[in-house]
């Protein structure tokens, strides 16, 4: 089984060559002077970027959280969970992956729910005015 961190960077690459995501490795800080004073929030995702969509002109960039486990059998800890529940109370997009192919089904059948969804709005949409 490999280290999860021996995933980041290939997860990292292939995501990017999907449509309309820019991601990047987030790596948690903590400063120590006298004391320690953590520089992120706790459950962010390993990954973080933006999933950019077009619809009938309408150009939205939901946030892309996309959390890394070694296998599908490793859970998420409470802070991961309630991280995941905040982005996505706001419409951005978490993945939960073991493998970078898993990864990236997840990303476009993300994508694709969003176009469908904003297709399905703006066409009921025009149908009403």
């Amino acid at each position: 089984m490999s280290r999860e961190t021996d995933l980041y960077a290939p997860a990292v690459r292939a995501a990017n060559q999907l449509p309309g995501v820019e991601v990047w490795r987030q790596n948690p800080a903590t400063v120590q002077r006298n004391r320690s004073l953590a520089l992120y929030r706790k459950g962010i995702a390993d990954i973080s970027g933006w999933l950019a969509i077009e619809v009938l002109g309408l150009r939205l960039a939901p946030r892309l959280e996309i959390e890394l486990k070694r296998s599908a059998k490793e859970k998420q800890n409470p802070d991961q969970r309630a991280f995941q529940a905040a982005i996505e109370k706001v419409g951005g997009v978490y993945v939960l992956a073991s493998n970078v192919s898993e990864m990236c089904k997840l990303i476009l059948a993300a994508r694709s729910r969003i176009e469908n969804e904003i297709s399905e709005r703006l066409g009921q949409w025009q149908k009403s005015s």
